[in-house]
Protein backbone atom coordinates (compact mmCIF):
# COMPACT_ATOMS: atom_id res chain seq x y z
CA UNK A 1 0.00 0.00 0.00
CA UNK A 2 1.30 3.52 -0.79
CA UNK A 3 0.42 6.84 0.76
CA UNK A 4 -0.17 10.08 -1.19
CA UNK A 5 3.61 10.72 -1.50
CA UNK A 6 4.29 7.42 -3.21
CA UNK A 7 6.02 6.01 -0.11
CA UNK A 8 5.16 2.59 1.21
CA UNK A 9 2.92 2.70 4.25
CA UNK A 10 3.57 0.25 7.05
CA UNK A 11 1.02 -0.99 9.50
CA UNK A 12 1.44 0.76 12.85
CA UNK A 13 2.91 -1.49 15.52
CA UNK A 14 0.64 -2.73 18.27
CA UNK A 15 1.23 -0.59 21.38
CA UNK A 16 2.50 -2.31 24.47
CA UNK A 17 0.14 -2.52 27.39
CA UNK A 18 1.36 -2.54 30.97
CA UNK A 19 4.90 -3.01 32.20
CA UNK A 20 6.78 -5.96 33.59
CA UNK A 21 7.42 -5.75 37.30
CA UNK A 22 10.78 -4.23 38.23
CA UNK A 23 10.79 -6.28 41.45
CA UNK A 24 13.57 -8.81 41.87
CA UNK A 25 12.99 -12.28 43.20
CA UNK A 26 14.95 -13.34 46.28
CA UNK A 27 17.60 -15.28 44.39
CA UNK A 28 18.39 -12.39 42.01
CA UNK A 29 18.29 -9.81 44.81
CA UNK A 30 20.82 -11.75 46.89
CA UNK A 31 23.03 -12.44 43.86
CA UNK A 32 23.23 -8.71 43.14
CA UNK A 33 23.69 -7.86 46.81
CA UNK A 34 26.60 -10.27 47.18
CA UNK A 35 28.38 -8.67 44.21
CA UNK A 36 29.54 -5.97 46.63
CA UNK A 37 31.63 -8.60 48.41
CA UNK A 38 33.54 -10.31 45.59
CA UNK A 39 36.93 -9.32 47.01
CA UNK A 40 38.61 -12.45 48.44
CA UNK A 41 39.07 -10.54 51.70
CA UNK A 42 35.35 -11.15 52.34
CA UNK A 43 35.47 -14.92 51.79
CA UNK A 44 35.89 -15.66 55.51
CA UNK A 45 32.73 -13.64 56.20
CA UNK A 46 30.43 -15.60 53.89
CA UNK A 47 28.06 -16.71 56.68
CA UNK A 48 27.78 -13.16 58.01
CA UNK A 49 27.20 -11.77 54.52
CA UNK A 50 24.42 -14.33 53.99
CA UNK A 51 22.76 -13.18 57.23
CA UNK A 52 23.04 -9.51 56.23
CA UNK A 53 21.70 -10.32 52.75
CA UNK A 54 18.68 -11.99 54.38
CA UNK A 55 17.98 -8.83 56.40
CA UNK A 56 18.43 -6.68 53.28
CA UNK A 57 16.01 -8.96 51.38
CA UNK A 58 13.42 -8.59 54.14
CA UNK A 59 13.73 -4.79 53.98
CA UNK A 60 13.39 -4.89 50.18
CA UNK A 61 10.43 -7.26 49.99
CA UNK A 62 8.59 -5.33 52.73
CA UNK A 63 9.37 -1.94 51.12
CA UNK A 64 11.13 -0.47 54.14
CA UNK A 65 12.75 2.38 52.20
CA UNK A 66 12.74 4.71 55.18
CA UNK A 67 12.91 2.57 58.32
CA UNK A 68 13.81 5.47 60.63
CA UNK A 69 11.16 8.20 60.62
CA UNK A 70 9.70 10.94 62.75
CA UNK A 71 6.56 13.05 62.49
CA UNK A 72 6.93 15.87 59.95
CA UNK A 73 6.02 18.64 62.38
CA UNK A 74 4.22 21.97 62.12
CA UNK A 75 6.31 23.34 59.25
CA UNK A 76 4.75 20.78 56.88
CA UNK A 77 1.27 20.58 55.37
CA UNK A 78 0.62 17.25 57.12
CA UNK A 79 2.40 17.49 60.51
CA UNK A 80 1.55 13.89 61.39
CA UNK A 81 3.20 12.42 58.25
CA UNK A 82 6.13 10.08 58.95
CA UNK A 83 9.22 11.53 57.24
CA UNK A 84 12.59 9.88 56.84
CA UNK A 85 15.09 11.34 59.31
CA UNK A 86 17.74 10.91 56.61
CA UNK A 87 15.69 13.06 54.23
CA UNK A 88 15.10 15.67 56.92
CA UNK A 89 18.84 15.88 57.66
CA UNK A 90 19.68 16.28 53.97
CA UNK A 91 17.30 19.12 53.15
Amino acid sequence: MKNGNGNARHKAPTPRRGMPSPRLDEKEFKRRYRQQFLDPAFSSLSVEIDRIAAVAWDAYVNSRKAPVTRKAGDEFNDPSYDLSVEWLAAR
